[in-house]
């Protein structure tokens, strides 16, 4: 395993060459909670460490890198912490621009909660909410938050739609000589973690 994400991750550095398009979305890679409850997100390495939170299965997070089988996160509001590496799995995703390489990507996420949804200000219910989405409403895909989509809005400003009611649909990645080509992103994860 440890052979597959490393040779994944030279891949993705190859890729990191490629030149600037201009776009908000980059290929990077990040970490899926894999445990089937709540897990802890520690401040160092190990359990010895404090906890900074919890996070659910299936969250996404934007992965840092390894230290002592945990990995390195960015949780919530910029804060970063530790989840177990045995209990998380890495995997080729889209992250903002400040974690990842220089290849492109553009992706939207589409509403799949069968009823209206609330588009809150932040990554939780405890934010206001800003819009309200449809059933099937697509917008411009931001990154992951803390089991939260960030996406952009028609007037420009950011908001957070529920991961568990929405999915990230991807158009494709720009390559060297700026060409777009389609791809999912489970054939660009395919392709990267062989």
């Amino acid at each position: 395993m440890k052979k597959k994400v490393l040779v994944a991750v030279c891949l993705l550095m190859v890729f990191c060459l490629l030149p600037v398009q201009g776009l908000a979305l980059r290929v990077g890679v990040i970490a899926r909670v894999t445990s089937p409850g709540t897990l802890n997100v520690r401040m160092g390495p190990g359990t010895d460490y404090g906890v900074v939170g919890i996070v659910k299965p299936g969250y996404i997070y934007v992965y840092l890198g390894t230290e002592n089988g945990w990995n390195h996160i960015v949780y919530e509001n910029g804060i970063t912490g530790y989840i177990s590496g045995n209990k998380s799995a890495l995997e080729i995703g889209l992250v903002p621009d400040e974690y990842s390489c220089d290849m492109f990507a553009e992706a939207y996420v589409r509403i799949t909660h069968t009823a209206t949804l609330n588009i809150r200000s932040g990554p939780g219910k405890e934010y206001p909410v800003i819009a309200i989405a449809n059933p099937q409403d697509a917008y411009p895909y931001m990154g992951p938050a803390n089991g939260w989509y960030a996406v952009q809005l028609d007037d420009g400003q950011i908001g957070y739609v529920a991961a568990n009611r929405s999915e990230v649909e991807m158009w494709g990645v720009y390559d060297d000589e700026g060409t777009f080509h389609y791809i999912t992103l489970p054939e660009l994860q395919a392709l990267y973690m062989q």
